[in-house]
């Protein structure tokens, strides 16, 4: 069994259905006991349908789309960093096809080098 929890999510970015970040984690055999690690990744969501659009690192945060809605913004690491001291932050252009989005393709804006974070504490 696992349990889904929606993280971070943007609503009605000019009508368009919301992204979320989404972390699933898997129940022990009936317990409330999580074993493993959770699954994190860009969802798109519509109609009670969720299209993973991004997904292969182990956090994710902040998705905000461009107001035309071909871009999608978002922060990614892997642990065991911290958001505090190693970030990147990506840029994914976007396809609109048969009514949900596609990613293209993905770009590192900072972060793909050196260890910086593009976030500030909390």
């Amino acid at each position: 069994m696992s349990l889904r929890r929606f993280l971070a999510s943007i609503d009605d970015a000019g009508g368009i259905p919301p992204l979320c970040v989404r972390g699933c984690f898997l129940h022990q055999g009936g317990s409330s006991r999580l074993r493993g690690q959770a699954e994190t990744s860009i969802v798109w969501v519509a109609e009670g349908i969720e299209t993973v659009l991004i997904r292969g690192q182990d956090f994710y945060a902040s998705p905000r789309l461009s107001p035309d809605g071909q871009y999608l913004a978002f922060i990614s690491w892997d642990h065991p960093n911290m958001p505090w001291n190693e970030t990147q932050l990506k840029l994914a252009r976007l396809n609109w096809a048969a009514g949900h989005p596609v990613i293209r393709d993905i770009a590192v804006l900072v972060g793909e080098d050196a260890a910086c974070s593009v976030m500030e504490p909390v």
